[in-house]
């Protein structure tokens, strides 16, 4: 009886084996860097900026939408959207008659991958340059 207890244990250790991987879900964290941003105002208010995402899984990169959104008041508008590079570089521009309140740039998430088991997503991430974006 013994020896059978132990052979059903043995024969269970290898079935949780071969069991694929347990669910989860993965974010890569990414940034967005602003390397150069400009305003004027003279009649109009022209606001122009790019910069990079970075990102450790370099698939975060690429293709991803990078959002120009002004806010006047309680109100926010996307007023530009560019995709990345390969590289992760991005520029954006804007002009309003008047400045805004807020200007904030967002990338937005990215799913790398998804299924039954387990989903990789590319993390959103913001830079609030004027005011509580």
């Amino acid at each position: 009886m013994r020896r059978v207890a132990i052979a059903v244990a043995a024969v269970s250790a290898l079935a949780l084996d071969a069991v694929p991987a347990i669910a989860h879900d993965h974010v890569f964290n990414t940034q967005i860097s602003v390397t150069h941003a400009e305003s004027t105002s003279n009649g109009h208010f022209h606001f122009e900026a790019s910069g990079e995402l970075s990102s450790p899984n370099e698939k975060c990169l690429p293709g991803r939408r990078v959002k120009l959104i002004y806010g006047l008041g309680s109100a926010r508008r996307v007023k530009d959207v560019d995709i990345s590079s390969p590289t992760g570089a991005w520029a954006v521009k804007a002009t309003t008659a008047s400045a805004p309140d807020a200007i904030t740039l967002k990338v937005t998430k990215k799913r790398l991958s998804s299924g039954p088991a387990h989903r990789h997503v590319c993390g959103s991430d913001r830079n609030n340059l004027v005011g509580p974006g």
